[in-house]
């Protein structure tokens, strides 16, 4: 859902189940992508119907014309640095 060539989309719900469908045709023009998005983000509202937070599922930064394979990353808390699991997307999931 993050894919700067991401086309049409359709979601649908009901009370047990969800679906979601993404085409390929759209061009954002971005030279990357964030999520959560750069500024303000109320952290509620990336929690699931599990209690799962953007601390337990993750974080990501995708880009197809930035080399992001030598970023570093770093999450302070009140000054202390935080341990951080970096992980690549494999091929077909998000950007390049």
């Amino acid at each position: 859902m993050l894919s700067n060539y991401l086309g049409p989309i359709g979601i649908g719900s009901t009370g047990n189940y969800s679906c979601l469908y993404t085409g390929t045709s759209g061009n954002a023009g971005r030279q990357w992508t964030a999520w959560p998005p750069p500024g303000y983000f109320p952290l509620q509202a990336a929690s699931d119907n599990w209690n799962r937070t953007l601390d337990s599922t993750g974080w990501s930064v995708q880009s197809d014309t930035i080399n992001l394979s030598g970023a570093v990353v770093t999450i302070t808390l009140d000054g202390t640095a935080q341990p951080v699991t970096v992980t690549q997307l494999a091929s077909g999931y998000g950007s390049d």
